[in-house]
């Protein structure tokens, strides 16, 4: 377990309050979303991720997403849960606020040209790191023609920095 790992019976407001000095400097959903509920995946996807990385919530086109965007070992998951959409989800928070406003309700969290600084297989300018539903969700609406290509949504990029200082991990080894 690392030092960032919450343990399975600490609340969020538990663990933002032990850990937020030292992740203080990203934004408040980012770590709820990524360090605290899929710290295992973020590692997976991008082990040189530190409290020194760069996290910028950005905005990007729908058609910007949708070509641009890959998940591991290159596989287009935009088409994944297409299906959802095909049978309904009503009830399932993502779905239905996705159905309503053309965008998803929180954030994707992309990492910015992942064969330069990932493990994961993944030649694409971004490698999906969390939102498989929510990317899959816009490309069903997108093909609907409910959404066009010019809709910009809120998305999370992570970058590697390159430096010759290594960062102090989240793993804890510095």
């Amino acid at each position: 377990m690392n030092e960032f790992q919450p343990s399975d019976s600490e609340s969020w407001e538990d663990y933002w309050f032990k850990h937020k000095l030292r992740l203080g400097n990203f934004d408040l959903q980012f770590v709820r979303q990524i360090i605290y509920e899929n710290l295992g995946r973020l590692l997976h996807c991008c082990p040189w991720f530190s409290v020194n990385t760069t996290v910028e919530r950005e905005k990007l086109r729908t058609d910007i997403l949708l070509t641009n965007t890959r998940y591991d070992d290159d596989y287009d998951i935009a088409g994944e849960w297409v299906w959802h959409f095909e049978e309904g989800r009503e009830g399932y928070l993502i779905y239905d606020w996705i159905v309503a406003n053309q965008t998803w309700p929180f954030p994707i969290v992309l990492l910015s040209n992942p064969s330069e600084s990932s493990p994961v297989n993944c030649s694409a300018q971004y490698l999906l790191v969390e939102g498989t539903h929510r990317l899959s969700y816009l490309n069903a609406i997108h093909r609907s023609g409910k959404v066009g290509d010019d809709r910009e949504h809120e998305v999370f990029i992570i970058h590697y920095a390159k430096q010759g200082v290594k960062p102090e991990a989240l793993t804890g080894v510095g």
